[in-house]
């Protein structure tokens, strides 16, 4: 009988795993995959305003100002 109740905890503990697994990995993932996605249109939405102002070259930024407006890391 004394076996029968070890692997009944063993079989919780795994099941526990399994469903953080597989529920906790998803949204760990969605949450970063949200954030990333948020700071790249951040970066792109101050890449597009600054780009208004009058053009330095053909692109309308230095490559220096866009070097610094794509660091999305600040």
């Amino acid at each position: 009988m004394h076996f029968f109740q070890g692997s009944a905890g063993k079989k919780m503990i795994l099941d526990i795993l399994l469903f953080g697994m597989y529920v906790g990995f998803p949204l760990i993932w969605s949450g970063m995959m949200t954030w990333v996605g948020i700071k790249v249109g951040v970066a792109l939405s101050d890449m597009m305003s600054s780009n208004a102002h009058p053009a330095k070259n053909n692109t309308g930024m230095s490559p220096e100002g866009v070097i610094n407006k794509v660091n999305i890391f600040k």
